[in-house]
């Protein structure tokens, strides 16, 4: 069985305590859900469309992918019958233009374990031969650690740069980047995920009643059990505030202190069997249910829509920076409207989560093969009376503030809005109606961690993005 979790675009260089530089920071899509707590939010990148662009056969059923800072895509596989998990496993590297970069050996299948990418580098990915394999980014093994279970699940890479995996003898594991095992905890679950919060909560759910938070050095800070109902993996709000878990067919909000937000009841055939919530910018939850429905719900747990699909739906949906939402089950990628509207689809043949670069190429598999789907082609803007110009900020780097110059051919409606390294908007510096000419604005970041930010420029149905560092 083949489990996934999403938990989460490009050049990220986070500087903060919190977070090293490197990996993590500097990947467009670095692990399940792009971020430690599977938000499956993209922030940078066109809309994508269902146009093949390039596709690369692998020796046997390959894993979903995530994205290198370099542009490189790594994913597991399982060489030989897609059925039997004693197949040789092997990590896959491969350039962005669809050719292979390397291919280095992982003991048995690493189909189900999605690689993750850690601050310098390292990629992680689990083996049904029991180990967690660390290799260096030229495809050399770095260190494997022995677990007492074979690995469905996919490693975590939490802000601290611990990474966590869980394994089939019920344990999950906290090792650093040199391997060392910091802590394990058993909690009768297999295949779950944990999501990590910024201040090193780590967050488990337990197939038979119960979610856990642990706190950074694994012991139990408290626990939300219902009984007789199975949880999901969970994922946290942008905020830290709030942990969404599927129970059964409900989706529920529980507060950092164990308390119950809300809960929302789904169709009593809406059962969410794996996959964990995906959460846009703006708050709405997207689950997936095994009655082949991809449900949104509002942030105040009232339901939003439903959509209809062709297949059980086992993932977690992955959200475009324009608020598309992409889900994958066994037989086609769905692409979504933020109303609920089909877009367009995909024909596909195993399912998985999705993962976008910064271009807005989209990654994907099918059995033996990964595919890339095309963007759209973005808008060019040129220099010219006839349209609008846009400086990059000066200075850049900069502390703690930061100008921004456009120009204006006419008067028209125009956006500027800074966004940090997850896609959360953090300032708005223009919004509404501009004169024609030059005009300057000011960002002040000094209560602001340092790290990278993006500005967005929006005006005359034209996008343009780009990205700012702030050192203090």
């Amino acid at each position: 069985r083949r489990i996934f979790f999403f938990f989460l675009p490009c050049l990220f260089l986070m500087l903060s305590a919190r977070v090293h530089a490197g990996g993590f920071a500097d990947s467009p899509w670095p692990m399940c859900g792009r971020d430690p707590g599977h938000s499956s939010c993209s922030v940078t990148g066109f809309p994508t469309t269902n146009v093949l662009k390039w596709k690369f056969q692998g020796d046997g059923n390959l894993g979903s992918p995530v994205i290198g800072a370099d542009g490189t895509l790594y994913f597991g596989s399982n060489d030989g019958n897609p059925y039997d998990s004693t197949n040789s496993g092997y990590l896959y590297a491969v350039n962005p233009d669809g050719s292979l970069k390397w291919k280095s050996f992982s003991g048995r299948s690493t189909y189900s374990s999605i690689p993750a990418i850690g601050d310098d580098g390292t990629i992680y990915i689990g083996s049904q031969d029991s180990c967690l394999y660390a290799f260096n980014p030229d495809g050399t093994l770095k260190w494997k650690y022995l677990t007492g279970g074979a690995i469905d699940s996919s490693p975590v890479i939490g802000y601290s740069g611990y990474i966590y995996i869980n394994s089939y003898d019920c344990n999950l594991y906290a090792l650093n980047s040199n391997g060392d095992l910091q802590w394990k905890f058993m909690y009768y679950s297999v295949d779950d995920c944990p999501a990590v919060g910024r201040d090193g909560t780590v967050y488990i759910s337990r197939n038979r009643n119960c979610l856990y938070a642990l706190n950074p050095d694994g012991s139990i800070k408290w626990q939300y059990e219902r009984l007789r109902l199975r949880f999901a993996s969970p994922s946290i709000s942008d905020d830290d505030s709030t942990i969404y878990a599927g129970i059964s067919n409900k989706l529920c909000a529980i507060n950092v202190d164990g308390s119950l937000k809300w809960e929302c009841s789904l169709p009593p055939q809406a059962t969410i069997y794996i996959a964990a919530p995906s959460i846009d910018k703006d708050g709405t939850v997207y689950i997936g249910s095994i009655d082949f429905s991809l449900y949104a719900v509002n942030p105040d747990g009232t339901l939003k829509w439903s959509f209809p699909t062709n297949d059980r739906i086992h993932t977690a949906a992955t959200i475009g920076s324009d608020g598309t939402i992409y889900v994958q089950n066994y037989k086609s990628l769905y692409a979504i409207t933020p109303d609920g509207e089909l877009r367009w689809s995909y024909p596909v043949e195993s399912d998985g989560p999705v993962c976008i670069g910064s271009d807005g190429t989209m990654y994907l598999t099918s059995k033996r093969f990964l595919c890339a789907l095309a963007p759209e082609k973005p808008v060019q803007v040129e220099s010219g009376p006839e349209t609008f110009s846009l400086e990059a900020p000066h200075p850049n780097p900069f502390n703690p503030s930061t100008t921004i110059s456009f120009t204006l051919p006419e008067a028209a409606a125009a956006s500027l809005t800074i966004h940090d390294a997850l896609g959360r908007k953090v300032a708005t510096l223009v919004n509404g109606p501009m004169s024609a000419g030059a005009h300057s604005v000011t960002f002040n970041g000094a209560n602001l961690a340092s790290g990278v930010y993006f500005y967005r420029f929006e005006s005359a149905g034209t996008t343009r993005t780009g990205k700012m560092l702030l050192l203090k």
